[in-house]
């Protein structure tokens, strides 16, 4: 239903959701499998009902360069600026590619960019490392509940 919206983005997010709640469940690995080789085999009659500026979307998600002034500029502009602030970044408020408003929704929908940016490789990796050790699982916790649904 969401996909009918047309939300293309909060129907791929649920999807990605269910899947790993299924993967939390306990679904097996042949399973999850089968279930991603009938996804894969579906790509291309999802392909055919997506709208036009869907599939520009995608498109440039995989060669944004394609439309540097266009659909592709904010994908450009993101990687300028994780580039641009190396290792250690330029410092807090300091990343050109924000400040002169290149990205677009830098305090939402960029904010790893600028963080990239203005703090650098080390940041990044220290970003990422907090999402690994908070969506970690946690067996102490879900080994006490009663059944599965619980420990969901």
């Amino acid at each position: 239903m969401i996909a009918l919206q047309p939300d293309l983005g909060t129907a791929l997010l649920v999807v990605a959701a269910g899947a790993f709640v299924l993967f939390l469940a306990g679904l097996s690995l042949r399973r999850m499998g089968l279930i991603l080789g009938v996804v894969l085999l579906m790509l291309p009659v999802a392909w055919h009902f997506m709208h036009d500026y869907q599939r520009e979307r995608v498109l440039t998600l995989f060669n944004p360069e394609s439309d540097p002034l266009g659909t592709g500029w904010h994908v450009i502009q993101s990687e300028i600026a994780v580039g641009s602030g190396g290792v250690l970044g330029k410092g807090f408020m300091r990343g050109t590619q924000a400040q002169l408003q290149f990205l677009p929704e830098h305090t939402t929908d960029f904010i790893f960019a600028v963080v990239g940016e203005e703090f650098g490789l080390v940041a990044v990796l220290l970003l990422l490392a907090l999402y690994l050790f908070i969506s970690r699982p946690q067996p102490v916790d879900r080994g006490h509940a009663r059944d599965t649904y619980a420990r969901l």
